[in-house]
């Protein structure tokens, strides 16, 4: 066996289902190979973390409610949370809208898809590793070409019929949902939110399975200029995809203001023959004839056991600690603030943070306000100016507004502020960019 045949077959050794042939041939290669054997000694680890080792008892959330801990058979009708994980491959970096097209292809590409979201529908629970071009501690609906790759872990499993899940990034902003509400955190900011506030942004399409039957066509349209090309091993399909879609960076919305100069992307998709699951995902922008690699899956594996306990994990259960939406919509708006723009409220927001009268733009910045101390001392002495028109990004609610920053040293810098409308108060609110 190669190593690239084991990598891409490795997570049978965890299916529950037989293939007991398979997964013994998996074990003689790495009893051979010793980078093998690493790769899969690693990722036992993960799991064996997540792995219940004792009836487990739900934690409550911040609200006082318990979540029942009975963990049920893993039953396939209730799966249907592992069929978005195709649609994650199409969307959630690159702002691929539609992955196939209807040319020659279409027929065999059409048929790969159902065989696989079929697949997925029965798999069960599952545990996503990813590098993904993005920063910690920003949203998740931030990614960009020119960050360096961190590790982005996804988690999700079924309880009484309602899904649980968990996205991670390394060293940065973590994202729960319990079933009832949302749980948001990074450095100095706790936020909690209804089910339906779409925190998880570009990774929705993954983790929320409602989501699936109205989105099927927009993920899986008919663009006929896709290139869609195949390749196969003995146990693999291999499904290769050349789109030509707007960029992603804020280097080029800044300069051009728009989403950017069309790139071309490539979106490479591994299936395994036997089940017809995903087991392989890689996504790489070209601009300039220059590649990058912008996602890649270090594993995928599916019906693993896991710890709801570990999944719902918060950092800090007090209620007086979390921000809600309820607390923002308890303020009285000045109703002048209705007629802002965008760059009008990032003008107030600046001016607040450079001149220490955060007070001034308290509603706008409420989404901060747990870490206000820091900023206006880190803006102490600057002065923001040139401030753009707000700029939209492809794939992202809000806007972009770009400024120029000056330091009390004189030193200058170009930043922006990521700004979302808020229909109900009919505010802009600060989303991002500190």
């Amino acid at each position: 066996m190669k190593c690239e045949d084991f990598k891409n077959r490795m997570t049978i050794l965890w299916d529950k289902s037989n293939h007991t042939e398979e997964k013994e041939e998996l074990m003689r290669h790495i009893e051979e190979c010793d980078k093998c054997k690493s790769e899969y000694e690693s990722l036992e680890q993960t799991i064996e973390l997540l792995t219940p080792h004792h009836a487990p008892q739900m934690k409550k959330g911040i609200n006082g409610m318990s979540k029942a801990g009975k963990i049920p058979t893993w039953s396939k009708k209730i799966m249907r949370i592992a069929a978005a994980i195709i649609i994650f491959v199409a969307g959630i970096a690159t702002g691929l809208t539609n992955l196939f097209s209807v040319d020659a292809h279409a027929s065999k590409s059409s048929e790969l898809i159902k065989q696989a979201l079929l697949s997925m529908r029965c798999a069960g629970n599952f545990i996503m590793e990813l590098r993904v071009r993005t920063l910690p501690n920003e949203s998740f609906a931030y990614f960009n070409p020119d960050d360096s790759m961190i590790n982005v872990r996804i988690m999700s499993m079924q309880i009484n019929e309602e899904s649980i899940w968990r996205i991670e990034k390394e060293g940065g902003r973590t994202l729960v949902c319990d079933g009832n509400r949302k749980y948001a955190w990074a450095e100095g900011y706790r936020f909690v939110g209804n089910i339906n506030d779409n925190l998880e942004e570009n990774f929705s399409a993954l983790l929320r399975s409602d989501k699936y039957d109205a989105e099927e066509n927009r993920f899986f349209g008919t663009d006929k200029h896709d290139d869609i090309k195949y390749s196969e091993t003995d146990s693999t399909t291999v499904v290769t995809v050349i789109s030509n879609r707007p960029g992603n960076d804020l280097v080029t919305l800044y300069n051009n203001g728009m989403s950017g100069k069309h790139n071309r992307y490539i979106t490479e998709s591994t299936f395994t023959k036997h089940d017809g699951l995903l087991r392989k995902i890689r996504i790489w922008t070209e601009h300039n004839g220059v590649k990058t690699l912008i996602l890649e899956s270090r594993s995928i594996v599916y019906n693993v056991a896991m710890n709801p306990n570990r999944i719902l994990q918060l950092p800090d259960a007090e209620s007086e600690n979390w921000l809600s939406d309820e607390q923002l919509r308890s303020f009285r708006i000045d109703k002048s603030l209705h007629k802002e723009t965008a760059t009008e409220a990032a003008k107030r927001i600046l001016l607040a943070l450079t001149e220490n009268k955060p007070e001034t733009a308290k509603e706008a910045l409420f989404y901060y306000s747990q870490e206000l101390d820091k900023l206006t001392e880190a803006l102490k002495g600057c002065k923001a100016t040139d401030f753009s028109q707000p700029k939209e990004m492809e794939n992202y609610s809000g806007v972009y507004v770009f400024y120029e920053l000056t330091y009390p040293d004189g030193e200058k810098q170009k930043r922006h502020v990521a700004l979302k409308f808020d229909p109900e108060l009919k505010i802009w609110v600060l989303d991002g960019g500190f």
